[in-house]
């Protein structure tokens, strides 16, 4: 079982040969930013990605496309930092992050390595419809703290914007629970179910009506232990 990370990485079999090559050849210099204008043009309708979709959907391989990175970039794109896990974190520890008033990003820093073009988040999602359309299987991953993620909040992010992308809100959660179980072999977790290990998550709504309601928490248990979230939200 392989898993391809970003969907803008495992995305570069799109990208003519010589720019692929370029790309490989400086990750993270200007051919990176080359490409990402390449994917801000590209239409999600060109028959090399629908073929590259059926490839991704027929091989063992599971896709992290931690969208979340992408989340800033999004005309429609909350402020994360109204969230109330933001008040234990500190924009000095987030790459990117958004300014807390205006949950913009401050793009002081247009490097190469940090820039993305106009419209290529937009795009990126329509691409990946492709991807799930045609049958890819899901993992859910948030990207940590880089390009303003935030620890924790942005494994929401991921999973309101896998539906975004086509998943239902039950796929969505398998994607962050019983997919893992299932695509690496492992028969221990992943399910809420007599013998198997899992912390477990007390919602007071169903979010298999709206993922958003995993965010309606009644309480937090973590190896057998109830958490005091009033404690943890302490500075």
């Amino acid at each position: 079982m392989h898993c391809f990370v970003h969907t803008s990485r495992y995305s570069l079999e799109l990208a003519p040969p010589e720019l692929r090559k370029e790309v490989a050849g400086a990750p993270f210099g200007p051919p990176r930013l080359k490409y990402y204008e390449f994917l801000a043009r590209l239409r999600a309708t060109d028959p090399a990605v629908k073929q590259y979709a059926s490839v991704l959907a027929s091989g063992r391989v599971g896709l992290i496309p931690t969208l979340s990175l992408l989340y800033l970039e999004l005309p429609d794109h909350e402020n994360p930092w109204k969230e109330p896990a933001a008040a234990i974190l500190d924009p000095k520890d987030i790459h990117r992050p958004a300014n807390p008033m205006t949950g913009k990003p401050d793009n002081g820093d247009q490097s190469v390595s940090d820039c993305f073009p106009p419209g290529m988040a937009e795009n990126e999602l329509r691409i990946e419809e492709q991807y799930q359309d045609a049958g890819a299987r899901y993992l859910a991953g948030s990207g940590t703290d880089a390009f303003g993620t935030l620890p924790g909040i942005s494994l929401h992010t991921e999973l309101k914007l896998l539906t975004r992308i086509g998943l239902t809100p039950r796929q969505a959660l398998a994607a962050a629970t019983s997919n893992f179980g299932e695509l690496f072999g492992w028969k221990n977790v992943g399910q809420v179910k007599s013998g198997k290990n899992a912390d477990l998550l007390v919602l007071d709504e169903n979010p298999i009506r709206d993922v958003s309601n995993l965010k309606k928490i009644r309480m937090v248990i973590l190896n057998g232990e109830i958490l005091d979230r009033n404690k943890l939200l302490l500075k």
